[in-house]
C-alpha cells in the first residue's frame, strides 16, 4: 500500500471526519448509555471523602455501558458523569425514588447534542462498599442513570422511551423481552424523520412518537415553553430575551434539572430566527462551577439551587457579578445590569400585548357576555407553546422586515455572497440607532444574513413574501396555529431485529448488556431511512412557486423615501444643475450670480447636496457622447467649486453617500486647454474623504448592485432561476460575473490611483475585495499586476511634475490639485511608459479575448497620460465599463 504524504493524509482524515459526521447527524438517537457506581470509583474533583459520613461523599460516575461503541470519529463525551450527575454521585440511605431531565453538550466542532437523564437508585452490592471502605451494616443505595445522546432535541420522546425502558427493565413489567431488544430498536432501526414526517413505534404499551417540523416552520423545540410563564412574570421574560439578544451573560437556577433545561430552550427558540452561536449549558455540573467565572464570551448556563453560592463565589472573585444576569426559576425573581440602548417601543409593547392575550386570554376576555368561567374550555399547552413563539417571531419580523433591501451582493452566482448596509438600515429606525447597531455586530445577526442570502424556503421570508406582518395577532394565529398546523405524515416503524433474553434469571437493577450480541445485531440490518429527497424537492417547488420579488428596487429604501420629501427644493436644484450642463458649452458662466447663490441656499437644507450629486449622476448616465461631456472653462470651474463645496460639507456632517455619487461624474467631465484634457476629479483630491477605505468599499457596492440588476433584473427572482437554467448557461453567467467584477476592480484601482489614495489603502481594500468576491487566484494576481503598473505610471507622472515645477520654477495653477509639466519631457516618459507597460501586461494577459481589450486600453490610455504642457491626461472610466 503506497504511503500518503502528509497533504494527502490530512485531506483523508478530514474526508473522512465529515462523512462520521454525516452519518452521526442521520440518526435519531446517537448513544445509549448507563452510568452508576462502580469498584474503586474516585471522589468527584475537589472533594474528599468524608469518613465520619459515607453520605457525604460526592463520588464520580463510572461508565458502565455505551451502545454503539465509540469510534476515533466520534469519540465519545469525556467525563459524560458530570452531566448526568450534576452534584456527583451521593450514596444514600433510602431510595429517593426516580427523576429525568434534560441536558446539553458542545463538541469540539461546535455541533450541540442534546441528552436525556433517567435516574433511579438501586441497592449497591456489598463488594463495591467494601472496595470503597464504607461498612455494610444497612441497605445503601447509590444512583443509576438511563441516558440518551443525540444530534437532534426529541426531548419528550427520549423521556418516554427512558421512562418504558425503565419500566419493562427495572419494575419487571417486561416478561421475556431483552434489554439489548428494546435499545437495538430505538437506536438501529427507528429512523430520524425528515421534515414535515413524523415516526411512530411500539415500546411496551405505548406508543411514541417524533416529529420533525417542515422547513417552512418553525424549528424543533421539544420542551413545554408556557412552563417558563410560570416560573417567571412576562416583564421578566422579555428582560433576559433582551439582554440575549445582545449578546449578554445569564446564568438560571433552580433546585429542579428539569426546569433549567426548558427554561434555556425556550429562551433560544425565542430567538428564532436567530441563533445562539455562544456557550449554552443548561445545567452545569457543580465539578465546573468555575466555569461561568472564566468564560469570557456571552453564555447561557443553569446550576443547581444546592451549588449556587460555591459558583457565584468565583463569578465574584473574578470581578463579574456586574456583568451577570441572574436568574431564580424557583422565586422568579432576576438581578443584572440595566440596558444602555433603548429597545423598539413599538415591538416591544406589541410583544407584551400578545403574551398577555395567549397567557391570560381569560382576563383579556372578563368583559365579554359570552364569557364563562366555568364552561370556558382550558387550552392545549402544545397551542399556547406556539402561540408564544408566535409572539415573539412576530417581533423580528415587523424589526427586520424590510431586511432584503439591504442586502448588498458582491457575487450572486455561482455562490451568493452578501453583505448588510447597516448604515443606510439604521436611518430607517434613527430612535432606536443604538440597539440597532448593537445587534447588528452580533454574531447572531450575522450568521442570519449569511443563510439567508440565497431564497430558500423558511418562515421568516414567506411572512415577508405574504406580508402577515400586516396582520393582527389573531389573524395570525388562525393562520399559523390552526388544528391541522401540527399534523404530520405518520410513519409506523415496524421493527424486524431480534436479540433473544438471557438464559438466566434476571437479577435486580439495570442489567449490564450483552454488547457482543448488539454489535452482531448491528452488524446485520442496515439503518432505515426515509425518503426525505423526493419530500426536499416537492417542499422546495411548492416554495418556489412563492413570490420572491420585492415591491422595492432600491437598495436603499431610506434614500428613497428622501427624495420624495422637499419636492419643490428638489426640484429647483435639478433645474439649476439641468441649466448649468445644458449651458457647459458657452464661454460665459452657465448660472450668473443670482442663479448661483439660489443654487447654494437650496443646496444647504436637508438632502440638497445628495440631490446635487444625484442629478449630476443621472446627467452623466444619460449623456454618452464624449463631446457633450466637454465643458467649457467656466462651466467646468463653476461646477468644481460645487463639487468642493459638497466634499467640504459631507466632511462636516459624516455624509460618505454623496461622494460616492460624486464619483462617476468626476470622471466623466472634463475641459480641454492646450490639447489635453483635464477631468474634474484632478480638482478635488485633497478631499479626506478618497483616503477612507470604507467609502471605496460602499462605492464598490453600490457599482455591484448596478452592475447585477443590469444583468438579472431582480436579483432574487434570478436566484430562484438559477437551478433551472442549463450547465452551459449557469458557467456563462458565472464566468460572466467574474468578468465584470475583475473590470470594476480595474476601474477603482485606476480612479483610486489617479485620486492620489494612499497605497496601503489600495491594496488592502483591493485584497478585501478579492477574498470577499471570491474572486480566483489567477485574475488576483493579475489585477495585483496591473495595480502596480498603474501605481508605477502615476508615481513616474508625479515625479516628472515635480521635477519640472522645481526647474521651471512654475506655481500651482489657479484650479486646486492641478500640477504643471514641462512639455520637452513628455516624448521621452510617454515612450518609458509604453515599454514598461507593454512589457508587464504581455506577460501578464497573453491573449484572452476582455483581457487583451482591457491591455490595449491601458496602454492607450497611460502612453499618452503625460500632457503637452500643463496638466495630466487620464482616461474617461466609462471606457472601462
Amino acid at each position: 500500500m503506497p504511503t500518503l504524504s502528509r497533504a494527502e493524509a490530512k485531506a483523508k482524515r478530514l474526508k473522512e471526519e465529515r462523512e462520521a459526521t454525516a452519518a452521526a447527524k442521520a440518526k435519531f438517537v446517537n448513544y445509549f448509555f448507563v452510568v452508576g457506581c462502580a469498584k474503586g470509583i474516585k471522589p468527584a474533583p475537589g472533594k474528599s471523602v468524608n469518613a465520619d459520613d459515607p453520605f457525604a461523599t460526592a463520588y464520580e460516575g463510572a461508565l458502565l455501558d455505551c451502545f454503539p461503541a465509540p469510534t476515533k470519529h466520534q469519540p465519545f463525551p469525556d467525563h459524560i458523569w458530570m452531566f448526568c450527575l450534576p452534584r456527583g454521585l451521593f450514596f444514600r440511605p433510602t431510595d429517593d425514588g426516580v427523576s429525568c431531565f434534560p441536558f446539553v453538550l458542545t463538541n469540539t466542532t461546535g455541533f450541540k447534542l442534546y441528552g436525556y437523564c433517567l435516574t433511579y437508585y438501586e441497592l449497591v452490592p456489598p463488594e463495591i462498599l467494601k472496595s470503597l471502605g464504607i461498612p455494610a451494616r444497612a441497605p445503601v443505595y447509590s444512583p443509576k442513570c438511563l441516558c440518551t445522546l443525540s444530534h437532534w432535541p426529541f426531548w419528550s420522546t427520549y423521556r418516554q422511551w427512558l421512562s418504558e425502558l425503565h419500566e419493562l427493565t427495572v419494575r419487571r413489567r417486561g416478561l421475556g423481552v431483552a434489554v439489548e431488544q428494546l435499545i437495538f430498536n430505538m437506536l438501529v432501526e427507528v429512523p430520524l424523520p425528515p421534515p414535515g414526517k413524523a415516526v411512530e413505534f411500539a415500546l411496551g404499551d405505548r406508543r411514541i412518537r417524533a416529529a420533525t417540523p417542515s422547513k417552512d416552520d418553525f424549528p424543533l423545540c421539544d420542551v413545554p415553553i408556557n412552563m417558563l410563564f410560570k416560573c417567571l412574570d412576562i416583564n421578566t421574560v422579555i428582560r433576559i430575551f433582551q439582554h440575549l439578544l445582545l449578546e449578554g451573560r445569564v446564568l438560571f437556577h433552580s433546585q429542579h434539572y428539569s426546569l433549567l433545561g426548558y427554561a434555556c430552550e425556550a429562551f433560544r427558540a425565542f430567538l428564532y430566527p436567530f441563533q445562539w452561536h455562544h456557550v449554552y449549558v443548561p445545567v452545569l455540573s457543580e465539578a465546573l462551577a468555575e466555569f461561568p467565572a472564566y468564560t469570557p464570551t456571552p453564555f447561557i448556563m443553569g446550576v443547581g439551587a444546592s451549588y449556587l453560592e460555591s459558583v457565584l463565589d468565583l463569578i465574584k472573585q473574578q470581578d463579574q457579578l456586574q456583568e451577570l444576569v441572574l436568574v431564580d426559576l424557583d422565586s422568579g425573581s432576576v438581578m443584572g445590569p440595566g440596558f444602555d440602548v433603548d429597545f423598539p417601543e413599538l415591538e416591544t409593547v406589541q410583544l407584551k400585548k400578545d403574551l398577555k392575550s395567549v397567557l391570560y386570554a381569560d382576563i383579556m376576555r372578563v368583559d365579554s357576555p359570552e364569557f364563562d368561567p366555568y364552561t370556558n374550555p382550558p387550552r392545549n399547552p402544545a397551542d399556547v407553546d406556539r402561540r408564544i413563539r408566535l409572539a415573539f417571531f412576530r417581533y423580528f419580523v415587523s424589526m427586520f422586515k424590510y431586511y432584503r433591501q439591504f442586502l448588498v451582493y458582491v457575487r450572486v452566482v455561482p455562490t451568493p455572497i452578501a453583505v448588510f448596509n447597516t448604515e443606510s438600515f439604521g436611518t430607517l429606525r434613527p430612535e432606536n440607532l443604538d440597539f440597532l447597531e448593537a445587534f447588528m455586530e452580533t454574531q447572531a445577526f450575522m450568521v442570519f444574513l449569511e443563510e439567508h442570502n440565497w431564497p430558500r424556503p423558511n418562515l421568516f421570508d414567506a411572512w415577508i413574501d405574504s406580508e402577515a406582518y400586516k396582520l393582527s395577532f389573531d389573524e395570525l394565529v388562525a393562520r399559523y396555529c390552526s388544528p391541522n398546523a401540527n399534523v404530520f405524515d405518520v410513519v409506523k416503524v415496524a421493527f424486524v431485529a431480534s436479540i433473544p433474553p438471557p438464559e438466566s434469571g434476571s437479577t435486580d437493577g439495570f442489567p449490564r448488556l450483552r454488547m457482543k450480541l448488539l454489535e452482531a445485531a448491528q452488524a446485520s440490518v442496515a439503518r432505515p431511512s426515509l425518503d426525505a429527497k423526493v419530500l426536499r424537492s416537492s417542499s422546495e417547488t411548492r416554495y418556489a412557486e412563492q413570490s420572491l420579488h420585492q415591491s422595492t428596487e432600491g437598495i436603499y429604501a431610506i434614500e428613497a423615501l428622501e427624495r420624495t420629501r422637499n419636492r419643490d427644493e428638489k426640484d429647483k436644484v435639478a433645474a439649476l444643475v439641468a441649466k448649468l450642463l445644458s449651458r457647459a458649452h458657452s464661454a460665459e458662466r452657465p448660472l450668473d450670480e443670482s442663479e448661483a447663490n439660489q443654487l447654494q441656499d437650496l443646496l444647504q437644507v436637508a438632502y440638497g447636496w445628495k440631490e446635487f450629486a444625484a442629478q449630476l449622476a443621472q446627467k452623466r448616465t444619460v449623456e454618452n457622447k464624449k463631446a457633450d461631456r466637454e465643458l467649457s472653462r467656466a462651466a467646468f470651474v463653476q461646477l468644481l467649486d460645487l463639487i468642493n463645496s459638497a466634499l467640504r460639507h459631507c466632511q462636516e456632517h459624516d455624509d460618505v453617500v454623496t461622494p460616492r455619487t460624486l464619483l462617476g461624474p468626476l470622471f466623466i467631465y472634463f475641459e480641454v486647454q492646450n490639447g489635453a484634457s483635464e477631468y474634474l476629479y484632478a480638482g478635488v483630491r485633497s478631499a479626506p474623504v478618497w483616503q477612507t477605505s470604507n467609502f471605496w468599499e460602499k462605492a464598490m457596492y453600490d457599482c455591484l448592485t448596478t452592475e447585477y440588476r443590469k444583468r438579472y433584473g431582480e436579483i432574487r427572482g434570478y436566484m430562484e432561476r438559477w437551478p433551472l437554467l442549463s450547465q452551459a448557461d449557469q458557467d456563462a453567467a458565472s464566468s460572466g460575473e467574474t468578468d465584470a467584477i475583475f473590470m470594476l476592480l480595474t476601474e477603482f484601482a485606476f480612479k483610486m490611483v489617479n485620486m492620489h489614495t494612499k497605497v496601503d489603502i489600495i491594496r488592502k481594500f483591493m485584497t478585501r475585495m478579492c477574498s470577499l468576491t471570491s474572486l480566483d487566484d489567477e485574475r488576483s494576481i493579475q489585477l495585483g499586476q496591473l495595480l502596480s503598473n498603474m501605481i508605477m505610471a502615476q508615481s513616474l507622472m508625479d515625479k516628472s511634475e515635480m521635477k519640472n515645477e522645481a526647474d521651471m520654477g512654475l506655481a500651482y495653477s489657479d484650479t486646486p490639485g492641478f500640477m504643471l509639466v514641462d512639455a520637452s519631457t513628455a516624448p521621452q516618459t510617454s515612450s518609458f511608459l509604453q515599454t514598461f507597460v507593454e512589457e508587464k501586461t504581455r506577460q501578464l494577459l497573453g491573449s484572452g479575448g476582455v483581457l487583451r481589450k482591457m491591455r490595449n486600453q491601458f496602454v492607450s490610455e497611460f502612453s499618452s497620460a503625460v500632457p503637452r504642457k500643463r496638466s495630466v491626461r487620464t482616461s474617461d472610466s466609462a471606457e472601462y465599463r
